[in-house]
């Protein structure tokens, strides 16, 4: 071989490797790339999964809310009959099931502090004369799910 046909072949070696590390250097781009996209695409379906869950549970809302009113005015005769023990059992079941799901009603009573994370305030008794609010009365029960607050506990607050 002569010694042009010699360095002909090192520069055309000499270039295969620059495209060889090209390529390399791009497909690990693109396996990075893919990747990320994987990732983000998993966490994407992760959270509309959860808002999915949220906005399902949310619906059973109305429901506690009627039997949270239907047992609560109960009288004992009623209480005694078929009818209202099939009520309270259902409304026990229907509790069990709220734990099942992760949902769990916000424990709130009149006199408590008035907390705004977990209370609206949609009265004030503007009767009351003080610094610190608590809560006079519970108008409609509050929801945590899964840790966060799905619907707040409405009161009406007083100063006290």
């Amino acid at each position: 071989m002569t010694k042009k046909a010699d360095e002909d072949l090192a520069q055309e070696n000499g270039e295969l490797v620059a495209k060889i590390q090209e390529t390399t250097a791009d497909l690990q781009r693109t396996r990075a790339d893919f990747e990320n996209y994987r990732k983000h695409v998993e966490a994407d379906v992760a959270r509309a999964a959860a808002n999915g869950e949220r906005k399902a549970v949310a619906k059973i809302l109305p429901i506690l809310d009627i039997f949270d009113a239907l047992t609560a005015n109960l009288t004992d005769d009623i209480r005694a009959t078929e009818f209202g023990r099939g009520v309270e059992l259902t409304r026990k079941n229907l509790a069990k099931t709220c734990a099942e799901l992760n949902l769990a009603q916000i424990a709130v009573k009149p006199g408590d502090d008035f907390n705004h994370e977990f209370m609206n305030a949609v009265q004030v008794d503007e009767t009351s004369a003080g610094d610190k609010e608590v809560v006079a009365e519970v108008l409609q029960n509050g929801y945590v799910y899964g840790g966060a607050v799905l619907r707040p506990a409405m009161v009406k607050v007083a100063r006290k």
